[in-house]
């Protein structure tokens, strides 16, 4: 006989727990719905039971039909849905607009998690009303039905909502309440903040620009497709305001400080000539807007099929992801790993091309317009070899670093 058998029908008997489940419905905040076995020992039981957090002494309940709930559980409120746009009324990032990423579910608390774009000008016409609940403990669900809540489900409930291309999708089983103080996606800022701080708004998506504020206080318009302002080397931009306003470059090096990058100027400015000596100048990301996206031909190596031999990723293979130009004696390299999911970076000198097992540099030589990633160790070598070249590896010669074993 089983010891524990006696104990278990004990817990699980009406007299001494009377709750088969509790559950809360996403469209309400405030009631907690509840399918116990009806008699005065359900509430002695919530009143003594210490999991059950209350905020008054005495617990008001309501009887309800089960085919209520049935219609509760499938009802589904059409506002401030996934990917709708809001503007935040109160609080410190009053006015800005944000796009609805995601919606509680789980808890009482209605929040939604917003990807707020700061500075964007907002017409009062594009403004919707929206009237703030007044729900409570105790309401009732014929109440309930009659108002326009906000329902909160993820993305993942609804897969008919449209997803714009190209956006980050916060993923269903992410919880918000986990959500860090500050956190930034595609340059924007997310944040979670209750339904009562947004109103619903109206976006033009057919208008191609915006207004945004640099760091240095000039207001420029720039398209939304460099709204999320990703930035990767060789990129040519135009600079629109600023210092260097009307040059035309393309990108050398990216700053980890104060959003600057470095480009190479090929004009003084608009309708001057080509200039002879390559100048390279240092601003900011919003005084500038991508021209020509990420030219493959200018970075060297994109694509390749690597191994590391030394440091931490010793033995590991990976795919080259982007180069970028040269900083003291070495070329630091982005790389992913299949096998372990990581991005990392890493030095040009500590990788060897899979297939020829030689370095890079000997088996891809730089062409070119792939001139600025030169090392000063690499003029001999490129100067031997023909651009736009490739070696052809014998299968037991072996150049640079030690075989790999294992």
């Amino acid at each position: 006989m089983n010891p524990l058998a006696p104990e278990m029908s004990n817990i699980t008997s009406p007299s001494v727990n009377p709750v088969k489940c509790a559950f809360t419905i996403s469209n309400i905040s405030g009631s907690i719905y509840i399918e116990a076995f009806a008699g005065p020992s359900l509430n002695q039981f919530l009143q003594d039971n210490v999991f059950v957090l209350k905020n008054t002494v005495c617990i008001m309940m309501e009887v309800i039909d089960c085919s209520e709930i049935v219609e509760l559980l499938h009802m589904w409120s059409t506002s401030m849905e996934p990917h709708s746009w809001v503007q935040i009324t109160k609080g410190m990032y009053a006015g800005d607009a944000a796009l609805v990423l995601k919606r509680e579910t789980s808890t009482a608390t209605c929040r939604l998690l917003l990807l707020s774009v700061p500075r964007w000008k907002l017409s009062k016409a594009g403004v919707k009303k929206h009237t703030v609940r007044k729900g409570g403990p105790g309401i009732s669900l014929s109440e309930v039905l009659q108002l326009c809540l906000l329902g909160l489900a993820s993305y993942g409930d609804n897969p008919n909502v449209p997803v714009p291309p190209n956006f980050p999708v916060t993923l269903p089983h992410e919880d918000i309440q986990d959500m860090p103080n500050r956190e930034y996606q595609q340059g924007l800022l997310v944040h979670a903040l209750d339904y009562s701080l947004v109103s619903l708004v109206d976006v033009n998506m057919a208008n191609d620009i915006c207004q945004v504020q640099s760091a240095y206080k000039h207001d420029i318009w720039v398209s939304y497709t460099n709204l999320r302002k990703i930035f990767k080397n060789s990129n040519s931009i135009w600079v629109i305001a600023g210092q260097s306003s009307g040059r035309e470059g393309f990108i050398v090096r990216i700053e980890d400080r104060d959003d600057m990058i470095v480009i190479e100027m090929r004009k003084k400015a608009v309708g001057e000539a080509m200039i002879s000596k390559p100048l390279k100048l240092l601003v900011q990301v919003n005084e500038c807007y991508v021209s020509i996206l990420w030219d493959t031909a200018a970075v060297p190596w994109l694509d390749r099929h690597i191994t590391v031999f030394k440091g931490w990723h010793a033995g590991q293979t990976s795919i080259m992801l982007d180069v970028h130009p040269p900083s003291s004696n070495h070329t630091e390299l982005e790389i992913y790993s299949p096998s372990s999911h990581q991005i990392s970076h890493i030095r040009h000198n500590w990788v060897i091309d899979t297939a020829s097992r030689r370095f890079l540099v000997e088996t891809f030589p730089l062409t070119f317009t792939q001139q600025h990633y030169q090392q000063p160790d690499w003029a001999p070598l490129n100067q031997a070899l023909t651009h736009n070249s490739l070696v052809n590896p014998s299968p037991f010669a072996w150049h640079g670093p030690p075989p790999l074993h294992g």
